[in-house]
C-alpha cells in the first residue's frame, strides 16, 4: 500500500488519488496526513523537518535549473476581479479565486519564480475554523458584543501566504545626545522642571532570527504582523501534499525588495534597543552605523484563513493565523466602546491637569 501511494504522491502530479476509492486526497490539518473525503481513508507521508535557509548572496533567485523545474510543475493564474495571482499545478484548472470567490480566473504571464523552501502547515481544519475565529473575536475588546455572541455567515478560505524570513547578526556603532526632563517640587509645594542633556555612545550587537516579510498582493505588513508569531519549529521542507485542498498565492515582491523592507524594520529595532539602555525624555541627535553579518533567508508559505462576511450592511475581510488561531485586524468595532474609552481618557487627562493646577 505504501509503495503504491508513494508513486501517486510525486511532485507535479495533478492530484493524489485515494487507492481505495479513487477520490482526490486533501491535506487534513488535524491528523497532518492526507485524507479522502469520500471514503475517509487517511494516508501518512514523509515530512522533512529541515529548516532550509540560504545566504543572501547565494543568488538562488538566478539558479535557472531550479526555476525551470519548478515552472514545469506550477503555473500562475490571475483573478480578473481582484487581481490576486495564485499558483496551481501545471495541469490543474482554477475554478475560482480564493480571495474573492470570482470565477474570472485566467492564465497569467507571470512566471512561477522561486520554489518555496518550507511550509508551515495548517493546524486548524476548515470545519473548526469558525469556532476558533469566534474565540479569537471574543478576546477583542472593541469587537461588538453581538459579534462575540454569533459570527455572521462567512465565506471561509484557506490560503498559503508567500513570505520571506530573514536572519542576521548586526553590530552597530552609535553616537548621540539625549535630554532628560525632571520635575521637582520645592518646599512650598510648587513644581518646576529642569532639563539635562548628556552624550551617549557605544557598540550594540544584536541577533535577528526569522524576521517575517510578507509578499502578498492581498495582505500588507500590518495585517501580517497582527497574525504573528508562527511556531517555526513546526516548519517542513516544501511538499505539495501540504497544499492539497488549499490555495497558494504567488509572491508579488522579489527577494531583494523584501530584504530592503526587512533591513528598514531591523534598523528601527536596533534604534529602540539602543535607546532602551538610557533614561531620557527625548532624542536630540542619534547616528547609527550598522554592519550586517551571516545574512540568511528562507522562502516560506504561511497558513491563513480569510473570513469574508457582512455586518450591519458593511463587508469585512478578516484574516486568521491558520496555525495558532490568532485573529488579525479589520474586524468590526463598536462605536460605543470606542467612545467610552475616549471619554475615559479625556476625564483622566482633565483630572491630572486639575491636580497639577491645585498643586501649583
Amino acid at each position: 500500500m505504501e509503495e503504491a501511494l508513494e508513486k501517486q504522491l510525486k511532485v507535479g502530479s495533478n492530484h493524489a488519488k485515494c487507492e481505495h476509492c479513487g477520490g482526490n486526497l486533501i491535506f487534513d490539518p488535524a491528523s497532518q496526513a492526507l485524507f479522502c473525503p469520500h471514503c475517509e481513508s487517511k494516508f501518512e507521508f514523509d515530512k522533512n523537518n529541515n529548516q532550509i535557509k540560504h545566504a543572501i548572496n547565494e543568488g538562488k533567485i538566478d539558479v535557472k535549473e531550479e526555476r525551470d523545474e519548478w515552472a514545469k510543475d506550477m503555473k500562475v493564474v490571475r483573478c480578473q476581479n481582484c487581481g490576486a495571482e495564485i499558483l496551481i499545478t501545471g495541469l490543474d484548472i482554477a475554478s475560482n479565486c480564493p480571495y474573492c470567490g470570482s470565477n474570472y480566473v485566467v492564465d497569467s504571464t507571470s512566471l512561477p519564480g522561486l520554489k518555496p523552501d518550507v511550509v508551515v502547515p495548517f493546524l486548524i481544519s476548515k470545519s473548526k475554523a469558525s469556532e476558533v475565529f469566534l474565540k479569537g473575536i471574543k478576546k477583542k475588546f472593541f469587537a461588538p458584543s453581538a459579534l462575540k455572541k454569533q459570527l455572521p455567515e462567512s465565506k471561509i478560505r484557506g490560503i498559503y501566504i508567500p513570505t520571506f524570513t530573514f536572519d542576521s547578526k548586526t553590530e552597530s556603532l552609535y553616537r548621540g545626545v539625549l535630554t532628560k526632563t525632571v520635575t521637582h517640587t520645592n518646599a512650598k509645594g510648587q513644581t518646576y522642571t529642569t532639563q539635562k542633556s548628556f552624550p551617549i555612545s557605544g557598540n550594540e550587537k544584536l541577533l535577528h532570527n526569522d524576521f517575517v516579510v510578507e509578499s502578498s498582493s492581498k495582505m500588507n505588513g500590518k495585517q501580517m504582523n497582527a497574525l504573528l508569531p508562527y511556531d517555526f519549529s513546526k516548519t517542513y521542507a516544501y511538499d505539495p501534499n501540504f497544499i492539497r485542498g488549499f490555495a497558494i498565492e504567488h509572491y508579488v515582491d522579489e527577494l531583494s525588495t523584501c530584504y530592503d523592507c526587512a533591513k528598514k524594520a531591523i534598523d528601527e529595532r536596533i534604534k529602540k534597543s539602543i535607546l532602551s539602555h538610557y533614561d531620557y525624555t527625548y532624542v536630540n541627535s542619534l547616528s547609527i552605523n550598522t554592519k550586517y553579518f551571516d545574512e540568511l533567508y528562507s522562502y516560506r508559505m504561511l497558513p491563513i484563513y480569510s473570513f469574508e462576511f457582512s455586518y450591519k450592511k458593511k463587508q469585512f475581510l478578516v484574516f486568521m493565523n491558520g496555525q495558532t488561531g490568532k485573529v488579525g485586524t479589520g474586524y468590526p468595532k463598536s462605536p460605543l466602546k470606542i467612545a467610552l474609552v475616549v471619554l475615559g481618557i479625556i476625564i483622566l487627562v482633565g483630572l491630572l491637569i486639575f491636580l497639577l493646577i491645585q498643586g501649583s
